[in-house]
């Protein structure tokens, strides 16, 4: 299945994943940008997910990179920052993983929000769906190259925005971590005008404390 945008943008990411899910009749379904290309092959893929139905049967979303915990990153990935990246004991569960590509359980179909839109964090609106009903995240061991170092822009912004106010009353007090920045709720609201440097501190913090032994 192919969504075309080229010249004008029919479907924005949530629009197009839910009429992907909507067409859909097999037991995954894989949304990959146009710029990544597989290393590993596909059957590496079907034993990934296959150990993945083991580790957790209900299990939602399968990405390449993502967070565990604040500073505690997970990822299976060559891109313009480092080649053949492995970080992590994988299948890692995570709060999101990165958008270059998603693989969603049909057995377990998690659907983007309706009130969102635009073409950032739709990976991080299936994560917190899915772990909102008990469902989990994972990063998993599939080797993949994405070409593009990414694009954050006004509409990227924008997408955060929209998403943590669609989340606010839903998470409670927590600061999650996700691929592109981190995002802040409940007590930490107030701390967005500072985000930048949240996002410095809990990137070079952890390195600290991973450098000291005490990271974990």
């Amino acid at each position: 299945m192919v969504i075309r945008n080229f010249g004008v943008n029919h479907f924005d990411a949530y629009k197009g994943i839910s009429a992907f899910l909507a067409q859909a009749a097999g037991r995954y379904l894989m949304v990959i940008h146009q710029d990544v290309a597989p290393i590993d092959r596909i059957a590496d893929l079907a034993d990934r997910l296959n150990e993945l139905d083991h580790v957790e049967p209900n299990w939602a979303l399968a990405g390449n990179s993502g967070f565990v915990g604040l500073g505690r990153s997970a990822r299976r990935i060559s891109d313009p920052y480092g080649m053949d990246q492995k970080v992590g004991v994988l299948p890692s569960k995570v709060w999101a993983v990165d958008e270059n590509l998603l693989i969603l359980n049909l057995r377990n179909p998690v659907v983007p929000s309706s009130d969102l839109s635009g073409f950032h964090f739709y990976g991080t609106d299936l994560a917190l769906k899915a772990r909102l009903t008990g469902r989990g995240t994972y990063v998993i061991d599939w080797h993949v190259l994405h070409a593009s170092k990414g694009n954050l822009g006004h509409s990227w912004k924008q997408g955060l925005k929209q998403l943590e106010t669609a989340y606010a009353g839903k998470i409670g007090t927590k600061i999650i971590q996700v691929p592109t920045t981190v995002l802040l709720f409940g007590w930490f609201a107030p701390l967005r005008v500072m985000r930048k440097s949240v996002w410095r501190t809990v990137r070079y913090g952890s390195r600290y404390l991973h450098r000291i032994g005490i990271r974990r």
